[in-house]
């Protein structure tokens, strides 16, 4: 996955807002018709909510440091008020993620985003190994429930269901224990070097979805490998069960 970092001008606010907004040089009045004035402006729908990264949190930015400089407030920052850093605004699946089942002489390569995607959260690794089942991937002291029990996964792919053992059960108890982050945690702290995510079979079911690939601002479950296939993938995986003896992930 390729980050897009993106130097941000942020402004180290130094007193507390009420006092920053109210005072002009001349007139240490604090006046409700001022603060009014600066919260519909950063308030506003032409700043579109101020997001990080974007020219509406630049004018902010800009506008709160005209008002500072006018009120005569001292830079922190050698002589500017802005103080830079880099974050990451995005991401994007570059070409370097791939994913191959060997069976015999034979090489099976899913396609990407068609068959299979890699997860945003995922940490960048390159992992050839084999697979182990591991249910639902869920290891919960609390519900006496531990899918792991047994199984040695260590240096290995776990293909792992994306839901829990009661998809159809409101308020169930395993549902804190369903997010594919937690899973993919677990199965690492297990020792695997990779997880394939898999939909449970649904006859119900008319799609058989992938994720949207989307940056969810949280950080990437380093040292593992996660990609989502489809079940369609998986029935062939298991029409060659016994003949599939490794799996190569590359994700970047």
């Amino acid at each position: 996955m390729l980050f897009k970092h993106i130097s941000l001008s942020s402004i180290l606010l130094l007193i507390y807002a009420a006092t920053v907004f109210s005072q002009k040089i001349d007139s240490p009045e604090i006046t409700s018709a001022e603060i009014k004035e600066h919260i519909n402006f950063l308030a506003s729908d032409e700043l579109k909510g101020r997001d990080s990264g974007t020219e509406e949190i630049l004018e902010a930015a800009e506008y709160i440091a005209d008002e500072f400089a006018e009120y005569g407030l001292k830079p922190a920052f050698e002589e500017n008020y802005f103080q830079e850093f880099p974050f990451i605004k995005t991401i994007e699946l570059n070409d370097n993620n791939s994913l191959t089942f060997f069976e015999n002489e034979n090489e099976i390569e899913p396609e990407l985003w068609e068959d299979y995607i890699t997860v945003p959260f995922s940490g960048n690794a390159n992992v050839k190994a084999n697979l182990v089942f591991a249910g639902f991937g869920i290891s919960a002291t609390d519900l006496k429930y531990d899918d792991y029990e047994g199984l040695d996964v260590k240096d290995k792919i776990v293909i792992v269901f994306r839901n829990t053992p009661e998809p159809n059960v409101p308020h169930s108890e395993f549902d804190a224990h369903s997010p594919l982050r937690k899973k993919s945690a677990v199965a690492r702290d297990k020792g695997a070097s990779g997880i394939i995510f898999i939909n449970t079979y649904d006859s119900s079911k008319t799609t058989d979805d992938l994720v949207e690939f989307n940056f969810d601002r949280g950080g990437s479950v380093t040292g593992l490998a996660v990609v989502i296939l489809k079940e369609v993938l998986l029935k062939i995986f298991f029409k060659l069960r016994g003949k599939i003896y490794q799996i190569l992930i590359t994700t970047s």
